[in-house]
């Protein structure tokens, strides 16, 4: 016989906010904000690049590919940050990750 056994809930330590900078996405922003300061949790703020080759045709030499890599890459560290420091606060701890 299985004897159920109880678990006490602690709440939430880590609130993941996935984003694609669309205005949607920003529209949930300050609700996970809000989770995350009434548990004392960290945001960690989520952005996943596309595989370049969605839009680019293949250059074999590199010399279009690498260049629009690291803009692109660029731009989105920027707005990661952005979006940090606008939810930043003293019960708000944040990470950003770009993938």
């Amino acid at each position: 016989m299985c004897v159920p056994t109880l678990i006490h809930w602690t709440g939430y330590h880590r609130i993941l906010w996935p984003t694609d900078f669309s205005a949607l996405a920003q529209a949930v922003l300050s609700h996970a904000v809000g989770l995350a300061s009434d548990a004392g949790a960290e945001l960690v703020l989520l952005h996943v690049l596309p595989p370049l080759t969605t839009y680019v045709v293949a250059d074999l030499s590199g010399t279009l590919w690498a260049p629009l890599e690291r803009k692109t890459l660029a731009a989105a560290q920027r707005q990661l940050l952005r979006l940090e420091t606008q939810v930043q606060g003293p019960n708000c701890r944040t990470r950003t990750v770009l993938s």
